[in-house]
């Protein structure tokens, strides 16, 4: 496929092998350009594209900007988006039907998915009835936003604890079986930026503390695992309606599980591939308090004992920037034709 108005074909992605009826070329027009004027040339063309494959991480770290991936079904159906995390199920932000499909515009983190359905009933003309729209289309704007850089954190570190041992006597029959404890090591950090625990500013008896007994550990918070509790306070702004759908975003949870309360109450289940819980409905005007509790695998503990392939020690915990972000939303129905 050519792009209007490119240059010299260039060579295909690595690893690509040369098939008929493909010329890989640069095009001299910004990459969001370049896929309008290809869609656009494909449809003039009579062909019907089903899908834009989004490449944005990988422009990204080109400096370029790709268009978010629009998957196209076949038959006229009203599509929702089912969470398998919280297992809602909500109508396609944004849709639109005719000529026979359906096309979704979505947008997924690296290692995201997204489970869509459609109604089959609501098809155009499926047992001689008609939908009274064919799509809608959303427009979101962030009404407020409030950053949330400073945390009091309490890392549990878990490790090896007392050996146990069991003595049992079945049948003449004696039996001894061992088995350790779990030591739980409470490491507080008050005021603290947002950094993954390896980075977190110890002093030398909290880390004295990490040792297990009889073990020549030499302590480092590169070997701390468990489970991480994040809390802070926050205050609503005054100009905040209260109509706004209201979410706590998080840059990362590096992979971790995390839970989120808010003023105690425990919010929907959070994606640790695209962190953000919504909260509309449990904060309140005024001060509200904001719990995060991450837990960790024990990679790190396990790369500290040679239990693991040597390594570097990986992130645990909440990293990057943290803030709670108000949108407005804007929803508008297409009516069918002729309607």
């Amino acid at each position: 496929m050519t792009t209007p108005g490119a240059g010299t074909p260039a060579p295909g992605p690595a690893g690509a092998s040369p098939a008929e009826g493909i010329v890989h070329t640069r095009s001299p027009h910004p990459a969001g350009d370049t896929v309008a004027r290809l869609t656009g040339a494909i449809e003039a063309a009579g062909a019907k594209l089903f899908a834009v494959i989004d490449q944005s991480a990988e422009a990204a770290g080109a400096g370029l900007a790709l268009r978010e991936t629009t998957l196209v079904v076949e038959g006229e159906r009203t599509p929702y988006v089912l969470d398998d995390w919280t297992g809602s199920v909500a109508e396609a932000f944004d849709w639109w039907a005719g000529d026979g499909y359906t096309s979704v515009p979505i947008s997924l983190a690296p290692g995201e998915t997204l489970r869509l359905v459609v109604d089959r009933q609501a098809a155009t003309g499926e047992g001689g009835g008609t939908r009274a729209v064919r799509g809608r289309r959303s427009e979101r704007r962030v009404a407020w936003t409030l950053d949330l850089p400073v945390w009091d954190i309490m890392v549990e570190d878990w490790n090896e604890g007392d050996q146990v041992i069991v003595t049992e006597t079945k049948l003449g029959h004696q039996t001894r079986e061992a088995h350790f404890t779990t030591r739980k090591t409470p490491l507080t950090f008050q005021s603290s930026p947002l950094v993954p625990w390896k980075d977190l500013p110890a002093t030398r008896e909290q880390l004295a503390a990490l040792g297990a007994p009889g073990r020549d550990d030499r302590p480092s918070m590169a070997h701390v695992s468990g489970i991480g509790t994040y809390t802070t306070t926050f205050t609503l702004p005054a100009h905040a309606s209260g109509e706004e759908s209201t979410y706590l975003e998080i840059d990362s949870t590096n992979g971790g599980i995390a839970v989120v309360y808010v003023n105690g109450v425990k919010a929907a289940a959070l994606n640790p591939r695209r962190p953000r819980a919504e909260i509309s409905g449990l904060i309140k005007p005024g001060d509200n308090r904001l719990v995060v509790e991450v837990a960790s695998t024990l990679t790190n503990r396990m790369l500290q004992r040679g239990y693991e392939t040597p390594g570097p020690y990986q992130d645990y915990g909440l990293s990057g920037d943290v803030a709670i972000v108000a949108y407005e939303t804007t929803t508008t129905a297409l009516p069918t034709r002729g309607s």
